[in-house]
């Protein structure tokens, strides 16, 4: 048993408008997304944004060490009060 189709000798004729009608949507759709991915890149990628990056990332770590150093004399003076 073959199948339930009976076999073509040419493929089906295009039905109108549904498939194109996706494929261009689909097209279009990569299309933007392409385009954001591209925008993304490149305010990553611009010296700027990686000089403010840098920056921020040393003022946290500045203020991380900060507040451990004021935890830890909190707690000595606590310590020594106790």
């Amino acid at each position: 048993m073959k199948g339930l189709e009976p076999p073509r000798l040419s493929a089906p004729d295009p039905k109108s408008g549904a498939a194109t009608n996706y494929a261009t949507s689909a097209c279009y759709n990569l299309y933007m997304q392409l385009q954001i991915r591209a925008q993304i890149y490149e305010l990553f990628h611009q010296p700027t944004f990686i000089l403010m990056s840098l920056i921020s990332f040393i003022l946290l770590k500045i203020l991380f060490v900060y507040f451990c150093l004021e935890i830890a004399n909190n707690t000595l003076n606590l310590l020594a009060d106790g």
